[in-house]
């Protein structure tokens, strides 16, 4: 160490002038001993004060440790309950549009058995035949046991329109009718996939 610097450090020192991080610990004593002068606790007062509170940071460290360890277990499990929360979602929504489906393909299975029927002539059908078409006033009718033959337009209702040739207002109120969503800003060929499958 230069004695310039030395006695800068030993002026500073006495003068109250400096905080632990001005200098080291080991610089302060040693521009002290440079300069042949008493090194007090006085003078080395903020390096102790400062390894005092290093001293109990650590000590409040350990003691808070296992409170730290159960809260990073409390968030832990907060993650894992979330997880399974929306596996659990994801599985009821998947549940949801499989059964969306299978009712899909029992209206079409309903409305293909009750346009044979009326192509053929047939009044009633076997009891074993469950027929669903979609349509809530024929389908209503038909649990009510009346025949066939007496369902007015039942065959007009039964059968799939001809989406082709309807135009976009006429499909999107065909879509509003049957309850679906997200129409609105559906283009034709989006329109006609969704009154195709209902979903």
């Amino acid at each position: 160490m230069r004695p310039r610097l030395a006695r800068k450090i030993v002026a500073r020192v006495q003068a109250g002038q400096v905080r632990f991080s001005s200098y080291s610990r080991t610089e302060v004593e040693a521009a002290f001993k440079m300069e042949g002068v008493a090194l007090t606790e006085e003078h080395l007062k903020p390096w102790t004060d400062r390894a005092t509170e290093v001293q109990r940071k650590i000590k409040l460290a350990a003691e808070y440790a296992p409170l730290a360890e159960a809260k990073r277990r409390a968030k832990d499990a907060r993650i894992v309950a979330r997880a399974k929360a929306a596996d659990e979602e994801r599985e009821k929504i998947r549940l949801l549009e499989a059964e969306k489906a299978q009712h899909q393909v029992a209206v079409l299975a309903g409305r293909e058995a009750f346009k044979q029927a009326m192509e053929q002539g047939v009044d009633e059908l076997p009891e074993s035949v469950r027929l669903e078409t979609g349509v809530p006033k024929l389908d209503e009718a038909l649990k009510g046991g009346l025949p066939l033959g007496s369902i007015t337009s039942g065959l007009d209702m039964a059968t799939t329109p001809d989406y082709d040739a309807m135009k976009v207002g006429e499909l999107k109120a065909l879509a509003k009718e049957r309850g679906l969503h997200g129409y609105s800003s559906m283009k034709k060929p989006d329109l006609i996939a969704l009154l195709t499958t209902g979903q």
